[in-house]
């Protein structure tokens, strides 16, 4: 009876350790040390509030959106061939808003899959930026995906980003401007398709700075991507 008990007590201990081992997590690190534990990206975020601090994130689907973004903090994630880590707005919001600056330091995003991003909003910048709204310095690299987002008006994956590094921009719609990828400064193997737009199905209209996507690295994949009236992949660059 006793062998049996203490069975059973190994067997709960197990399954306790599975599930802990499981768990969704968005660990915060600062200068290497762990600060913090958090269930949700938009808590470990609040956080992580210094130059520097870094968020790991475990290897699982994260159903946040309107995510506050900090300038200065890394978003880390897992991309192998049997775990990934997945951001999925389900269509309630975008991923990331209001990117605030630190300084000049850039919100790095690595390893993760951005999914379902959607502007829900009526007037002005809430119609851009499908993903990520950021008027500030964004960085997405090391097998970052971001795919099926929509803006009602441009930039249907993201609105302003500095893309390089294994990056995967795909079937992202804009209703309006252009851009259905985005606003993107793109180096160094990315690849931006399957985008749609009515205006620049991959990139949107040229500024007085050039043009919303700059691809002036080898490795740059630019392919099927699609406007309804003008601009198959540009518009204006």
């Amino acid at each position: 009876m006793k062998k049996l008990q203490h069975i059973f007590f190994l067997f709960v201990l197990f399954i306790l350790d599975m599930n802990f081992a499981s768990a969704q997590t968005a660990k915060v690190y600062r200068a290497g040390a762990l600060i913090g534990t958090f269930s949700k990206l938009v808590d470990a975020s609040a956080a992580a509030n210094m130059i520097g601090d870094s968020i790991i994130l475990s290897a699982h689907t994260f159903k946040e959106f309107d995510i506050p973004m900090q300038g200065g903090q890394t978003w880390q994630g897992t991309m192998t061939i049997t775990d990934t880590t997945t951001i999925d707005a389900e269509s309630k919001g975008r991923i990331g808003v209001r990117l605030i600056s630190a300084k000049g330091r850039a919100l790095i995003i690595r390893d993760i899959i951005c999914t379902n991003g959607e502007t829900i909003g009526s007037f002005g910048s809430e119609l851009d930026g499908g993903a990520f709204y950021a008027s500030d310095s964004l960085v997405l690299k090391g097998n970052t995906i971001i795919r099926n987002c929509h803006a009602k008006r441009s930039g249907g994956g993201v609105y302003y980003a500095y893309a390089h590094d294994h990056v995967k921009i795909t079937n992202n719609h804009s209703d309006s401007c252009g851009g259905g990828g985005g606003h993107i400064f793109a180096t160094d193997s990315v690849e931006i398709s399957f985008n749609t737009a009515k205006f620049g199905g991959a990139a949107g209209e040229a500024t007085s700075t050039g043009g919303h996507l700059y691809s002036y690295s080898n490795g740059v994949l630019i392919c099927n991507n699609n406007a309804s009236i003008a601009g198959g992949q540009f518009m204006e660059l």
